[in-house]
Order: structure tokens, then C-alpha cells, then sequence
């Protein structure tokens, strides 16, 4: 496919849910490679690789000894608590309104992470289909699918946020902790 210029000005741009629900605006944005990162931020998709490289935050799951279907994951009873609490707040047929809440509950409770058995926990909960869980996973990156550190740091990528020195704060961030981006450190403090 030929690079064509974006329909879409910034304040128009599509959502990153809608631009991965219509395949023809995902590649059009993906193949415009002279342009740069910049034209995956415009309509609204961090980036964190190269230009045709759309970072992680679609990545497909991966199953591993430690994350996948049969890893068991069940809610504590304090947090059974908190669940029935949550699902409280919304009437009985809008339970799935309460999968964000629910996978910040199990996110905490599992040390930062989420593990698919988790997402497949609060999707009977909801009475959901698991991929609906998953979409809402994998859509907000406050939900991180693979183990992080005890201190997890993220900058905003958006076009505002560089303008007004994101890429200063990641260079100054990065050289105090001695890593690079998607690095870990095994560092307490360097202070």
C-alpha cells in the first residue's frame, strides 16, 4: 500500500481502538515510514520502536511458565470483599462497566502485573467473554501484561508532552538509573 496523507487532523484523529478495528487506516498510518514516528503519535498510537515498529502495546500473548491459562489466580478474601464492593456500584446488567476496576484490583494484588488468568478470572466474574477483557488490557497501559519492577516508570510519548521536554526527562531519568528504555535496574537508590 502507498503512503497517503492522513484524512485525520491531530484533534480528529481516530482512537487507537478504532484504528486497530479498521486494518486499512492501521496500514496506511504503518507504511507512511518517511514520516516518522510522528504520524503513529498524530492518530493517536505511541510508538516505542521505529516507525514501522508499533512498540509493544499490541503485542500478542505469549504463554509462559509463569503466565498463562492453567497459572492459578484467585482473588484474596479481602479482595473478594473489594470485588463484591465494586460490582455493587453498577446495576446487574452492566457488570462488564466494572472489568477496569477490578483488573486494577487484581494487577495490585498479583505485584504490579496481570497474568492471563487473572483477565480470565474477572471475566467470569463479569459474565464476559474473555477477549473482552483482554481488548481493555491490552487498550490502557496502566495494565502491564508481563512482570515489572518494584518502581515502574512511564513517560508520556504524546506530541505535547515531547514538546515540552518528555525526551530531556527520559535522557536525565535514564542516565541517573544507569538504564535504558524497557531496562531494569537492580538499584535501591543512586541518590
Amino acid at each position: 500500500m502507498q503512503c497517503r496523507k492522513s484524512k485525520y487532523w491531530p484533534s480528529q484523529a481516530p482512537t487507537p481502538l478504532a484504528l486497530t478495528r479498521s486494518r486499512q487506516a492501521w496500514y496506511a498510518l504503518k507504511d507512511c515510514s518517511h514520516l516518522g514516528s510522528q504520524a503513529l503519535r498524530i492518530a493517536g498510537i505511541t510508538s516505542t520502536g521505529s516507525s514501522s515498529d508499533c512498540g509493544t502495546a499490541h503485542a500478542p500473548h505469549r504463554d509462559t511458565e509463569d503466565n498463562n491459562a492453567d497459572t492459578p489466580f484467585d482473588f484474596t478474601p479481602e479482595n473478594y470483599e473489594r470485588v463484591h464492593a465494586i460490582l455493587d456500584r453498577y446495576p446487574e446488567n452492566y457488570k462488564t462497566s466494572a472489568i477496569i476496576p477490578l483488573l486494577d484490583l487484581a494487577q495490585r494484588q498479583h505485584g504490579g502485573w496481570l497474568p492471563l488468568a487473572a483477565m480470565n478470572k474477572v471475566a467470569r466474574i463479569v459474565d464476559a467473554k474473555p477477549i473482552q477483557v483482554y481488548e481493555v488490557a491490552t487498550f490502557y497501559t496502566m495494565f502491564n501484561r508481563e512482570k515489572v519492577g518494584k518502581y515502574f516508570i512511564q513517560l508520556c510519548g504524546t506530541t505535547p508532552c515531547m514538546i515540552c521536554g518528555s525526551e530531556e526527562i527520559k535522557k536525565t531519568i535514564e542516565d541517573h538509573l544507569g538504564i535504558k528504555e524497557g531496562g531494569a535496574s537492580q538499584l535501591c537508590c543512586r541518590c
